[in-house]
């Protein structure tokens, strides 16, 4: 399972994602840094009803869409060391109610 999700917007230079990160802080940014992922955040995000999660979206360079997934594949388990148990669990709760509602 990946935890991001491709945004289909046109760029040449640039890929656009969401991902799911902890509300009360970014956990993924360290994981960017490790794997040497450039990221630009974008100014849409959404904390998920519960408050726990927040949905964050971004860009990278087309280049390093390997190291970000990389990153992104890391992130499961560090959150799950940091205590968010749900984190699997919330994300695909998640991905099934964006399928069900995509328009």
């Amino acid at each position: 399972m990946n935890y991001f999700i491709p945004i289909k917007k046109a760029s040449p230079t640039r890929k656009y994602f969401m991902y799911m990160d902890a509300a009360d802080e970014y956990h993924a940014d360290s994981l960017f840094q490790k794997n040497n992922v450039h990221i630009r955040f974008m100014d849409k995000v959404f904390v998920s009803p519960e408050g726990r999660y927040r949905f964050v979206y971004c860009s990278i360079p087309k280049a390093e869409v390997g190291r970000f997934e990389k990153a992104m594949g890391e992130l499961p388990t560090r959150m799950l060391l940091l205590g968010y148990e749900d984190y699997i669990d919330y994300w695909a709760k998640m991905m099934k109610f964006f399928e069900e509602n995509r328009k």
